[in-house]
Order: C-alpha cells, then sequence, then structure tokens
C-alpha cells in the first residue's frame, strides 16, 4: 500500500510535468528515497523536452473563374434621315397668251430655242414625257465588330499573418527531500 507521502511526491511530480522521470515509483511501501529506477547507479540527470511550433503554408483552392462568352440581344434604335422625292406639277402661262415664234432678234437662249422648236414640232403628236421618282428607305446591315478584349490572369500577394499556437515544455526543478 501506498504511504501518505509517496502519494503527494507523485502528486508534485505530475504538477510539475515530470511524472514520466524514468524512476519507478514505488507503490508498494518501499519508502521515500531513490526507489527503483532504470538508470545505472551514478546517473543523476534528466532529459527535457519541449514541444516547438511549426509553421507553414499548404496550397488550397479558394475559387475558380471561367470566362463565358453569350450571345445577348439589344434593342437599338437609331435614326436615319430618309429623301424623298414627289412629283411637282407646274404650269406658266405662256407670255400674255400669245403665240411663241423665233423672231431671229436673240430674245431666247440656244436651249430655250431648242425647247420652243421640240414643242412645236410636237404639237398635236401625243408627247410623252416620263419623270422618274426616287425615294430612300432605310437599310439594316450587321457588322461584326470587335470591341474588348477580357482576360484574366492571376496575381499572388503576400502578407504576414501572426500565428499563435500552446506549446507544451517540460520543467525540472530540484526539491529537497528531507530524511
Amino acid at each position: 500500500m501506498a504511504t501518505k507521502d509517496d502519494a503527494a511526491a507523485t502528486a508534485d511530480a505530475a504538477r510539475a510535468g515530470t511524472a514520466d522521470t524514468g524512476r519507478a515509483v514505488d507503490t508498494e511501501g518501499a519508502g521515500v528515497g531513490r526507489g527503483r529506477t532504470s538508470r545505472p547507479e551514478g546517473d543523476y540527470s534528466m532529459t527535457r523536452s519541449e514541444e516547438q511550433l511549426r509553421v507553414g503554408t499548404e496550397l488550397r483552392e479558394t475559387e475558380r473563374v471561367r470566362l463565358v462568352k453569350r450571345v445577348v440581344t439589344e434593342d437599338v434604335t437609331m435614326t436615319v434621315q430618309i429623301r424623298r422625292e414627289e412629283l411637282v406639277v407646274e404650269r406658266l402661262p405662256v407670255k400674255d397668251g400669245e403665240p411663241l415664234y423665233d423672231d431671229g432678234q436673240g430674245t431666247f437662249s440656244r436651249a430655250e430655242r431648242e425647247r420652243l422648236y421640240s414643242a412645236v414640232e410636237t404639237a398635236f403628236n401625243g408627247d410623252v414625257v416620263e419623270v422618274v421618282l426616287y425615294e430612300e428607305k432605310p437599310r439594316v446591315e450587321m457588322d461584326v465588330v470587335p470591341i474588348e478584349r477580357v482576360r484574366v490572369r492571376r496575381e499572388a500577394h503576400t502578407h504576414d499573418e501572426n500565428v499563435t499556437g500552446q506549446v507544451r515544455k517540460e520543467v525540472i526543478e530540484t526539491e529537497r527531500v528531507e530524511l
């Protein structure tokens, strides 16, 4: 049976972190003192150990980004100016209603004289004059035009980060043992 002193020494050693010292604790009542040990006689040393915090980095995936091109349709309204010709009929009276003739005095220009002779020659012949009218219609064409180039790239940014952890260490103290 263990004595009261042996139990107190075991408890003190456990509190001091020295429970595993390699010394056999006498629970059979052999008394306080050196007791049984695996160390050779005259070896009065202990090895103290402690944990050390080892900090490194690991690479992990945080997100994936994919460039995807989709086609969307939007309505575009533009204004275009349209030109259209209309027929305008003008009726001009012939000079005071008198018949026209070339008096040779040079009152007609060459172009007027040619029109006058042409009109006199075709009088009562059923003359036909055609006039072509034009109008513009809106025309829409599509052009594919490159607008911008979109590119993604990775940038690596570094920063310092404090890492805190708990480590254990053994403490070796000396105690006086009374005889």
